[in-house]
C-alpha cells in the first residue's frame, strides 16, 4: 500500500516536471517514508481521541519515534505490518503504562538493553558512542525529569526492537 502510492506520486511528480525532479525511485523512497509516518502518526492519534487517551498517545509517539530514529533497530519486512506493529504499540502504551509495579524496572532494563545493543543499524555518519549516549540520556530525561510512564514503555518496546541474536558484540 505504501509503496504503490509512494511509486504513484513520485511517478505524477515526474510526468509533471520531468526535467528537475529527482529520479522516480529517489522521490518514491521518500514518499513511502513520509506516508508511512504520517499515517501511524494520523491513525495513532485518530484511535487515541475516542479512548480519551490523546496526550499520552502522543508523548509515546514522540519518545517512540525520536528513539527509534536515535537506536535503529529490527525492521519489518512489510510496512503494512511495521505501520500495525507501530500503531498498536503507541496506543496500547498508556495502558501498559497503568500497571505501576513495571516502574522504575522497565526504565532499568531499557537502559541496559540500550547499553549493551544499541544503536542496532547506524546509517548516519554520527559515531555510535554518541547515538548510544544521546539514548540513554533520552531515557535518564524522561526517569528523572518528564516521568511519563507511557514514555517508558515507548522507550522499553523500542530498545526491546533493537536485541539482535546471533550477534557478535565487540
Amino acid at each position: 500500500m505504501f509503496l504503490v502510492l509512494g511509486r504513484k506520486i513520485a511517478e505524477s511528480i515526474k510526468r509533471a516536471n520531468p526535467n528537475e525532479t529527482a529520479s522516480v525511485e529517489v522521490m518514491s523512497y521518500s514518499l513511502t517514508n513520509i506516508i508511512h509516518s504520517s499515517t501511524i502518526i494520523l491513525i495513532s492519534l485518530l484511535i487515541s481521541l475516542p479512548l480519551n487517551i490523546f496526550a499520552e498517545t502522543l508523548l509515546a509517539l514522540f519518545w517512540f519515534m525520536c528513539l527509534r530514529v536515535l537506536t535503529g533497530g529490527f525492521h519489518f519486512k512489510s510496512l503494512n505490518v511495521c505501520a500495525t506493529f507501530s500503531i498498536i504499540s503507541v496506543v496500547l502504551c498508556p495502558y501498559i503504562a497503568q500497571i505501576q509495579f513495571l516502574f522504575p524496572w522497565v526504565d532499568y532494563l531499557s537502559i541496559t538493553l540500550l547499553l549493551v545493543f544499541s544503536p542496532a543499524q547506524n546509517k548516519s555518519s554520527v559515531p555510535d558512542k554518541w547515538l548510544k549516549m544521546i539514548s540513554l540520556l533520552a531515557v535518564a530525561l524522561n526517569m528523572f525529569l518528564f516521568q511519563s510512564d507511557s514514555a517508558s514503555i515507548a522507550i522499553f518496546i523500542v530498545s526491546a526492537l533493537t536485541i539482535r541474536k546471533g550477534v557478535k558484540r565487540t
